[in-house]
């Protein structure tokens, strides 16, 4: 039960800093195609 809890924390934990990079990555794109343009 403990592991499982600590797994899901883990992989949450991961879910949002891949959903943060992905906002980090994604403003910059954004920027490079507004200076591009």
């Amino acid at each position: 039960m403990s592991v499982t809890k600590i797994n899901n924390k883990k992989f949450i934990t991961i879910l949002r800093d891949m959903q943060s990079s992905y906002e980090k990555n994604l403003s910059h794109i954004i920027c490079s195609i507004h200076v591009v343009i």
